[in-house]
């Protein structure tokens, strides 16, 4: 049996140049009249140390004479003695040592080092990307034929994306054990964002910014901008089909589940109120709703025997029109026809004079005029619509289709029959 002794001196060179990192390190002490422990357990390689006291020694024997409790030492065998504090003692072969001290064999004071094989170890390796841990982590030795298992956990809003072993995949698993390991090996884990969707959509009228599907790491915030068109108004916002009223932006914070946000739109829309007095009609009449930017036209008609006296529009006179259109509508309006009787204009001149003829005509007139000038002849018909003008006082209505119509001049009115 070899062994290999060197004063504590040299301890320093020996872990330099001769150490194993995995080799175990042992002591053994003289506390009385044992060696402590008696029997050990090593391997090849292994390191053991002799901590001697006073009046003792650890000398090397044969089996033979480690039974018979003798003294006779071992040639070539170690031979420690209390004048040095320690001694170490590498094993380099397998068997058992026996050794006795010297002064107390007879008494039984004596050890043993049952010498094994070098355990074989191999080395694992792991590693993980950001997001996670693994653990352990770093380079581990490991005996053949033993397990090693590796945990992966990943931080808050990750998830496992892959566990390689040796290069290849083994999937988004939470642990992994190497069994009866039998060569070096890595093991390496990699991680990834959780990740959700957020789905944004908008009806006519307006834009949501973005918009379609959105990725969203977990834990992050994501913000929705909602313009309306031109003429066009938020209506509502809706998240996750809840109402979140008529907001010009929404962010969603803390993202931890998928997500949808709905913008919808309506005209903006005026009101315009139109009115009549007596004598005709406008048309339509009332309050209507008119899209901003739309228009919308009004149709005044006067009764029989009356004439549109005035419209006005927001309170101003805009003239007896028969119709008005509002255009690009951008606030609210309203809309008031006026009409007066035919008749009325003869109490604007009660004396005036006004003789129309032949009547009934077959299309010639003649208009006789008294006291007073008039400056054109107005014809309408019984609808108030001015179907003919001149300032002739001989003139023609062939033109005209049969009916009842009413001469104007000279501040005076006449009834006349077309046939």
């Amino acid at each position: 049996m070899k062994s290999i002794l060197r004063p504590l001196l040299y301890v320093a060179l020996f872990l330099v140049f001769g150490a194993s990192s995995y080799a175990t390190k042992y002591t053994i002490t003289t506390p009385g009249m044992v060696f402590s422990p008696a029997t050990l357990t090593a391997k090849v390689g292994d390191t053991v140390i002799f901590v001697i006291s006073s009046g003792h020694t650890a000398t090397q024997v044969s089996q033979a004479t480690w039974n018979a409790n003798g003294t006779t030492p071992l040639p070539g065998g170690f031979n420690y003695s209390s004048g040095t504090s320690q001694y170490i003692l590498e094993p380099s072969d397998q068997g058992t040592i026996y050794y006795i001290c010297v002064p107390h064999a007879s008494l039984g004071m004596k050890g043993l080092i049952n010498v094994g094989a070098a355990a074989i170890t191999y080395t694992i390796t792991s590693g993980s990307g950001s997001g996670g841990t693994i653990s352990p982590l770093g380079t581990a030795t490991v005996n053949a034929g033993e397990n090693k298992t590796y945990t992966i956990t990943p931080n808050a809003n990750y998830k496992i994306q892959n566990v390689l072993v040796d290069g290849a995949s083994v999937g988004a698993v939470a642990t992994y054990t190497f069994t009866n390991v039998q060569a070096n090996h890595t093991i390496e884990a990699q991680f990834a964002p959780i990740q959700y969707t957020i789905t944004s959509t908008n009806g006519s009228g307006g834009t949501i910014n973005p918009l379609g599907t959105a990725t969203v790491n977990a834990g992050e915030n994501k913000t929705y901008t909602i313009t309306p068109n031109a003429n066009y108004e938020i209506k509502d916002v809706l998240v996750d089909g809840a109402s979140v009223g008529s907001v010009v932006t929404y962010t969603f914070t803390n993202v931890q589940a998928n997500h949808t946000i709905e913008a919808q739109f309506d005209p903006i829309q005026y009101t315009i109120t139109s009115s009549s007095g007596i004598g005709g009609t406008i048309d339509p009449l009332g309050a209507t709703l008119v899209n901003a930017g739309g228009e919308i036209t009004y149709t005044i008609t006067p009764d029989a025997n009356y004439e549109i006296k005035d419209v006005l529009v927001d309170g101003e006179s805009v003239g007896a029109v028969p119709d008005y259109m509002f255009m690009d509508v951008q606030a609210n309006h309203s809309i008031e026809a006026q009409f007066k009787s035919i008749e009325d204009a003869v109490e604007a001149h009660p004396d005036a004079q006004l003789k129309v003829y032949p009547n009934p005509t077959s299309g010639e007139l003649k208009v006789e005029n008294g006291k007073w000038k008039a400056d054109r002849i107005e014809i309408f018909d019984l609808t108030g619509r001015k179907a003919f003008e001149t300032t002739e006082a001989e003139f023609s209505i062939a033109h005209l289709p049969a009916g009842i119509y009413v001469v104007k001049g000279n501040g005076a009115i006449r009834k006349i029959v077309k046939q």
